[in-house]
Order: C-alpha cells, then sequence, then structure tokens
C-alpha cells in the first residue's frame, strides 16, 4: 500500500511501533502509541515537503494506533481509516480487561506484517465444552432475522476472589452445530460476594437466516 499510495504522488511515512523491526526501545503493547503517534504527527509539521494534511492508514494493531493518537490530534491530521482495530481504545488504555485472544491476534499481526485469522470465523463450540462456560441457547429462528444495536448481558454472578473477570459472548448457531461468536465483551469486578452485573457487548448488525 506505501508504495502504491507513492507512485501516485503522496508523501509516505511507514512507523513501527517503539521496540519492533527497526524502532528503537522496548515494545509494551497499548502503553506508548498515543505518545509515540502525536510525536510523529509533530514531526511530520516540521518537514519542508509537508502539504499540512495528513491521513493514517493501517490494519490491526496499526489501526489501533491511528485511534490511540486520533484524540487531541492536532488540526493537519485529516482522516483515520482504521481497520480490523479495537473499538474499545479508551478502556485498552487505562487498563481494562481484553481477550486475551484478541490481543495476540493483535499482537500477531504486528509482527508479521499481515492479516491475522478474522476471530468472526471460530467456532466456539470446544471452548463452550469448558466446565467454566455456561451457554445459554435460543429457539431456532424461523425467518430471516436482523438485529442491530446495542448488545448486553445481565447475569447475578458470585465470586470469592478480589478481582474476577466475566465474559459474554452472543453466537450464531448453524443447524449443524457450529457457533460462530459475533461480539463479545468482558467485565471486571474489584471484590467478591454475589452481584448484579451487566456486561456491555460491542454493537452488532447481523442478519439470522434460520439459525439460532
Amino acid at each position: 500500500m506505501s508504495r502504491l499510495l507513492a507512485e501516485r504522488g503522496y508523501q509516505v511515512v511507514f512507523q513501527n511501533c517503539r521496540g519492533t523491526f527497526g524502532s528503537t526501545g522496548e515494545f509494551e503493547p497499548s502503553r506508548n502509541e498515543r505518545e509515540d503517534g502525536l510525536a510523529t504527527l509533530e514531526w511530520l509539521a516540521t518537514q519542508p515537503w509537508f502539504s499540512g494534511s495528513v491521513a493514517m492508514f493501517g490494519l490491526s494493531y496499526y489501526g489501533y494506533v491511528q485511534l490511540a493518537s486520533g484524540a487531541g490530534a492536532p488540526d493537519h491530521l485529516k482522516a483515520l481509516v482504521s481497520q480490523m482495530a479495537a473499538s474499545r481504545v479508551y478502556g485498552v488504555l487505562r487498563g481494562e480487561p481484553m481477550r486475551l485472544d484478541g490481543a495476540l491476534s493483535r499482537l500477531y499481526t504486528t509482527y508479521n506484517g499481515h492479516l491475522a485469522t478474522s476471530l468472526l470465523d471460530k467456532d466456539n463450540r470446544k471452548l463452550e465444552a469448558r466446565p467454566d462456560v455456561l451457554t445459554f441457547t435460543g429457539d431456532p429462528v424461523r425467518a430471516a432475522t436482523t438485529t442491530m444495536g446495542t448488545v448486553s448481558a445481565s447475569l447475578r454472578a458470585r465470586s470469592t476472589l478480589g478481582h474476577t473477570d466475566f465474559f459474554a459472548r452472543l453466537c450464531e448457531v448453524a443447524p449443524k452445530g457450529t457457533a460462530t461468536n459475533l461480539c463479545d465483551g468482558i467485565i471486571r469486578l474489584d471484590q467478591g460476594g454475589t452481584q448484579q452485573v451487566t456486561i456491555s457487548l460491542t454493537p452488532t448488525a447481523h442478519c439470522f437466516k434460520r439459525h439460532r
């Protein structure tokens, strides 16, 4: 993509996160991306060839870097093209929990430079068979049904630990039993005991075609 844009007359700057590939420093996931992104934007503004406008582009972790730098960025940042990136950047920056498989996939993409397998293509049956996972399956959908908007899961949970993560996932179950995840969310409780918990999942827009 960088070469394609450069061949069409655009000035292209490719930046790796600190501590990866040729960049100096130590790589600490989700720690320095905002600071480094803003520093790069300020540096661009001082270059004699700079036109006064800049757009960012990137997949997966590179997309997250854009979102981390976007809020409070200088006025010459005109556009972000963030693909397959975390939508809850605020929570990531504040140290809230995130999916392990999602984090590993983003790191895999960062270090290998190509698109990782989409998490939305995962069959959850093996995960659902674990003794610490509860599943609730609705009746089959008799006609194509489109759902769109925010999703949440409410439960009454009990824990004897001081810190406990509760995770919820919405799946589509195909006629052959394949359970494909559509959206999910996680919440951390900082005290034990019994509590009423509401987990906010990421928004979804999906058409169920005679599935569950």
